[in-house]
């Protein structure tokens, strides 16, 4: 997801610099549609967050909690100094 959006971070940034080192219109009018169409993105992404922030906080705490029982539970797998039985 990271590289996603370095990716189009990327591109944004490309028609900007070529839009100003050429002078060319086209390009700058598709970096300011690009620019503006991030903003947006980022917007409605984040109202969402705001309005679900309840089910988010919930889904999240339960996905931690499941991670860490699965992954780091040392009970059922032996500790340091006691062999698994696995």
């Amino acid at each position: 997801m990271f590289i996603t959006v370095g990716v189009i971070s990327f591109v944004i940034a490309f028609f900007g610099c070529c839009g100003s080192w050429f002078q060319s219109r086209c390009f700058l009018v598709i970096y300011f549609t690009l620019v503006v169409l991030l903003f947006l993105s980022e917007f409605l992404l984040g109202s969402l967050a705001f309005v679900f922030r309840g089910g988010i906080g919930r889904m999240l705490a339960q996905e931690l909690k499941y991670g860490i029982e699965k992954h780091y539970n040392v009970s059922d797998r032996g500790g340091f100094l006691t062999p698994s039985s696995m």
